[in-house]
Parts: C-alpha cells; structure tokens; sequence
C-alpha cells in the first residue's frame, strides 16, 4: 500500500461519523506540516488546540484520521506529544498506528512501536501483536515473524487463528514450509481452531515446496475439521501436484471442485493444464482448454502457452500451430515463451519455412 499526500479529511475520511470542528482542523494542521522538521510547530499546534489535554477518544480520532489519511509521521508525532505532556496513550491509540505499519509492511517501525508500548507501560494485547506478525510478513522478516508468534505464552497472551495465520504466511512466503508447518501445529497445541486462512497460508507454503503429498493431507484434514475449502486453497492443491508432475492428481482436484461446487478459475485451469504439459498429455490439456472456454472462463497467455508447449513435447506440431493461430485471433498477449512453444514445435516436425515465419513476426508482437 503506497500512501500519498490527499485532501483535509472528512468526518467520514477520519474514521467516525462525528468528528468535532476543533480535531478537523487540527487534522488538517498536521497534514499541512513537514514532518518531522516542523516538530516543534506541530507539538505549539496540538498544545493550542487542547490545553488540557485530548480526551482518549479524541485522540483516537486524530490517530484515526492520520492513518486513514497515510500521514503516519503525524500519527507518531502526535503519540509522542501525548507521552510529553503525560496525557493518556492507551492500547488502542498504538495499535491504530501499528495497523498503519503493517498495511505498508514496515516491520522495523512496528516492532519499535510495540516496545514503546512496553518502555511506557501500556499493556500490549493479541490485536498489537497480531499487527506487529502482520509487518513482518509483509516486510519479508520471517524470522521476526515466528519469534512474536511464539512469545505470545510469555507476554500472557492468548494467539488466535490471525495470530498464526500471519506467522505461517511469513513463512510460506519466505519458502520455508518447514517452519510453516510447525507453527500450523502449533495452532493445536495452543487451542486454536484452524481455519480457511491458516490452511490456506499452510498449503500454500507446501505448494512452494513442492510437498505435493503434504498438501494433499492438509487438504484431508480440511474435510475431516468441516473447514470450508476455497478456490484459492483448490488451486495451490493443484498447483503443488503439477510442479511434482503428479498430473492425474491435478484432474483428480479439478473434478474434486466440480463435485463440491467449489468455482474454477483461469488460475485452476492453467495449473491443470501446465500439470498435462510437464508429462506430455496434450489431449488432455486441450479437453482442459475446452472446458475451460465452456466454463466462460477467459484463458490468458499462461492457459495458451502451456496448451502449445502440451503438443509441442508430444510431436503434435500441427495443433501447436493451430493454437498459436487462436491466439494471433484472439485478445491474449503473445510473448517469448508463446513463438518458442510454437517454433520448437516446427523444428521438431522439420517445418523450418513456419519456424523461419514464427521468427521473423515474433518483433511485431512485442
């Protein structure tokens, strides 16, 4: 989420529906200023507007309103005159700001928050540290991501499923499934229920691993706890078998979602498809391809080139060439990997003069 100077804010914009006159302009004050350079005319400013100090509520507005309006710095800096003039700073006004650098994955600035809380004796609850984990995942910082989750016990909180979720998605997008797993079993140990977003995060990891049999047992476990599965957590299944070339299980998936009225999507299809491909099963990724078009799905570059490289590896060059013709007809963006498919096709099949006319086009659609 990138943040960008916009318009003096609302009541709507400042995250409640009865904002008084004196913290919008004060809003409107902070968002005019460069900060941090301007600190000492903003802290003159706050001091003007509430000479006895803002009620918890009010401050919450202001916060709000900061976040809200991606004016973080003056979100910090009105936090920070709150501390000077030893007026309340509650969990809630950290936590509005923590959000804040969790939406922009700014971890290191999370962190330094939340041990803020601490340095000034304001209690920390799951909802600061959840945000802080969330950073961290956003940020790339697995690691940092793990250790809050684990430490939860010894700040005598309770972690919930978001707790672990963000934990386990730090992880899977780091690529390390192993300690993804290990946290989801965790979520046992702890209480926790699972839920769609952590065994989605789990089967996703493993997809990355290429730990098709793993996936397969999550996706088991999903049926036996009743959690609903969900397109996404469908297609990472699939995808997870295609990379492990494990094409029959990828069909298998794909009926599997027919029958449980789970929604296909392009991204299904491709998976399947590109599984069909890898073991040279090209009518079965052309039936692939009809259904999809039957499905009103719209197939894209990803769909088309795994079709082609499908008859291409199994000596169909004369299917190649038709589907690279549908896709000069149709909308869908050509790119290298489409003319190398279709070329590699002609050179097998000793077609050089269409190779040598793949070649000379290729330029145009570039």
């Amino acid at each position: 989420m990138s943040c960008s100077r916009v318009a003096p804010p609302t009541a709507a914009a400042a995250g409640t529906t009865a904002i008084d006159q004196r913290t919008q302009s004060v809003l409107q004050a902070l968002l005019r200023l460069n900060l941090p350079l301007q600190e000492d005319r903003a802290f003159a400013t706050l001091s003007d507007a509430f000479p006895s100090g803002p009620d918890p509520r009010t401050s919450t507005r202001v916060l709000s309103g900061c976040a809200t309006n991606c004016a973080i710095d003056a979100g910090l800096l009105f936090l920070s005159w709150l501390r000077r003039k030893k007026y309340e700073s509650n969990t809630y006004h950290y936590n509005v700001m923590i959000d804040s650098f969790s939406r922009t994955g700014r971890w290191a600035q999370a962190l330094s928050l939340s041990g803020a809380m601490e340095e000034n004796m304001v209690e920390l609850d799951t909802i600061s540290v959840n945000s802080t984990i969330s950073a961290c995942e956003k940020g790339g910082n697995w690691r940092k991501a793990v250790e809050l989750a684990n430490s939860t016990t010894l700040m005598h909180l309770e972690p919930n499923a978001i707790t672990f979720s963000a934990a386990i998605s730090a992880c899977e997008k780091a690529g390390e499934w192993h300690k993804a797993l290990h946290i989801f079993a965790k979520m046992a140990e702890s209480k926790v229920k699972k839920d769609t977003i952590s065994f989605n995060a789990a089967i996703s990891a493993c997809e990355k691993g290429s730990q098709w049999d793993i996936v397969l047992g999550l996706l088991g476990m999903m049926a036996q706890s009743r959690v609903q599965c969900a397109t996404i957590t469908c297609n990472a299944s699939i995808s997870a078998c295609e990379k492990s070339g494990k094409w029959e299980r990828a069909l298998h998936l794909c009926c599997m979602m027919v029958c449980f009225d789970i929604k296909l999507d392009t991204v299904t299809f491709n998976a399947a498809i590109s599984a069909c491909e890898k073991n040279k099963e090209w009518e079965k990724a052309l039936q692939l391809l009809s259904v999809l078009s039957k499905n009103k799905l719209e197939p894209d570059t990803i769909t088309f080139n795994s079709a082609i490289s499908a008859c291409e590896k199994a000596g169909k060059w004369e299917k190649s060439l038709q589907l690279f013709g549908v896709v000069v007809q149709s909308k869908v963006e050509m790119d290298t990997l489409t003319f190398n498919a279709a070329i590699s096709a002609c050179e097998k099949a000793a077609v050089w003069e269409s190779a040598l006319e793949l070649f000379r086009i290729m330029p145009c659609y570039k």
